[in-house]
């Protein structure tokens, strides 16, 4: 097919765009929150304001025989290094409660020993929805946990501004999620 703006109008009229404000965070708390009182559904994916989908990059090698390399694949990277959410903070804090009891969990801060990774893992899932709110793709991040807790922002000329908290997960991998239903 030959491109020209009838053809493109058209495939965009009848399959429509996705949206980059048409999605939803699930986050599952680990087992050392259990019995918080936190409302994850409420408290956490109603507030997430962003975030982003995760890369994925495939690892290679140059292999030289004869002339020019050939580049050869060798391993998968999930970009677990860091991913970034960040959340709208309400009154009671509790966003940034919520992640400060998380952060604890995982290192005390008292005498600075780790908790077995078993407590503090957990799974994430991040949906792109259509506009009628339904999953149209999905992944899931395996063996999160939030790396960082950033700074947030305390100023008395900020007057009409709300408090944002940023929160960068680490995680071993991710898998796209074959069904959509949350």
């Amino acid at each position: 097919m030959q491109f020209s703006v009838e053809n493109f109008k058209q495939h965009v009229l009848k399959k429509g765009l996705a949206r980059a404000n048409n999605f939803e965070v699930i986050i599952t708390p680990p087992s050392s929150l259990a019995g918080q009182p936190w409302n994850t559904k409420e408290d956490l994916s109603l507030m997430c304001e962003g975030t982003t989908l995760p890369q994925v990059s495939v690892g290679i090698r140059p292999l030289r025989i004869f002339g020019p390399a050939h580049h050869r694949p060798h391993s998968i990277e999930f970009g677990g290094e860091g991913l970034p959410f960040t959340f709208l903070v309400d009154q009671q804090m509790t966003q940034k409660k919520f992640f400060d009891a998380w952060i604890t969990s995982i290192v005390n801060f008292n005498d600075f020993t780790v908790t077995l990774a078993d407590n503090y893992k957990t799974k994430i899932k991040v949906y792109q929805l259509d506009n009628a709110g339904n999953p149209v793709y999905g992944i899931e991040l395996l063996e999160a946990f939030p790396r960082s807790v950033n700074m947030i922002e305390l100023n008395h000329s900020m007057r009409d501004t709300f408090h944002r908290c940023t929160v960068t997960f680490t995680y071993r991998r991710w898998i796209p999620l074959s069904e959509y239903s949350k």
